[in-house]
C-alpha cells in the first residue's frame, strides 16, 4: 500500500494515514480468521513518538494489540518518523505478516520537505499458511 500527501501540520497527514494502513491490515487479517493481531509500533524521532501516541489510543478500538517496540533495529535510516509490523499469533507462534513506515523518497524526488510518503507490504503466502486448506484449492 502506498499514501502519499502533504505535510498538514500538527502530525495531521502521518496520523490519517498510518491509521488507515494499520486499520485495513487488522481487518484482513481477521478477515482470515487469524486470532490475534499485533501491531508493533516504532518511533523513530521526537515527532514519531507523539504520532505512536496518537495512534494507539486512536486505534485502542481494534481487535489488535497496538503495542510499542521501541527496540526495533530494523528500519532505521529507511525508514523515518514511524516504523510498524504487524504480526499474527497463532498456537504460541508470532509470524511477521506487513511491514511498513514513512519514508523521504517523494520529498526527494519532488525536492520538497512538505511531501509525505507511507508505504506498507503484505506477504500474503504467510497468511495462507495459516489458513485452513479447502477442497479444490
Amino acid at each position: 500500500m502506498v499514501t502519499a500527501g502533504r505535510d498538514e501540520g500538527s502530525l495531521r497527514f502521518e496520523q490519517s494515514a498510518l491509521a488507515e494502513h494499520l486499520r485495513f491490515a487488522v481487518a484482513g487479517l481477521r478477515a482470515a480468521d487469524l486470532p490475534q493481531i499485533q501491531v508493533a509500533l516504532t518511533p523513530l524521532s521526537e515527532a514519531g513518538a507523539r504520532i505512536v501516541a496518537a495512534i494507539a489510543a486512536e486505534l485502542s478500538e481494534l481487535p489488535a494489540d497496538i503495542v510499542t517496540d521501541a527496540d526495533r533495529a530494523s528500519g532505521r535510516g529507511y525508514y523515518r518518523d514511524v516504523c510498524f509490523k504487524v504480526n499474527a499469533l497463532v498456537d504460541g507462534v508470532t509470524t511477521e505478516i506487513g511491514d511498513g513506515g514513512f519514508t523521504d523518497w517523494t520529498a526527494k524526488l519532488m525536492a520538497n520537505r512538505k511531501e509525505r510518503l507511507l508505504i506498507s507490504g503484505y506477504g500474503l503466502d504467510r497468511i495462507a499458511a495459516w489458513l485452513p486448506a479447502t477442497p479444490g484449492n
